[in-house]
């Protein structure tokens, strides 16, 4: 599931974000923007990382679907047909209150 994007960005876990996510990400999580937006969360609006699913492993993407399949209690065929429907523009919402930091090989935002 390896994306083709020339400028990449990702966040790192905190603690918490360990704690919670640890046992799926290996690493670095790969994110659309290393700068977080808003979005609808559990009726509330909060900041998060879009997460860049097409450059997690195939193991990682298999947790994380197998992840949200168990919290939500729905099935994980369910959570990949959510995802390919365009909602969250294909992509999952990560909370920043799991993120201890963000980087990027963008030279722009160096400058």
């Amino acid at each position: 599931m390896i994306g083709q994007r020339k400028f990449k960005h990702w966040v790192w876990l905190n603690e918490e974000g360990k704690k919670r996510y640890g046992h799926i990400f290996s690493g670095d999580v790969p994110v659309v923007s290393m700068i977080p937006t808003v979005c609808g969360i559990e009726g509330h609006s909060e900041r998060c990382y879009m997460i860049y699913h097409e450059e997690l492993s195939e193991d990682e993407f298999d947790k994380f679907i197998a992840n949200l399949a168990e919290r939500f209690n729905v099935s994980k065929e369910e959570i990949k047909k959510h995802i390919a429907s365009g909602k969250f523009e294909n992509r999952i919402p990560l909370r920043e209150k799991y993120v201890g930091g963000a980087g990027t090989n963008h030279p722009g935002f160096f400058g």
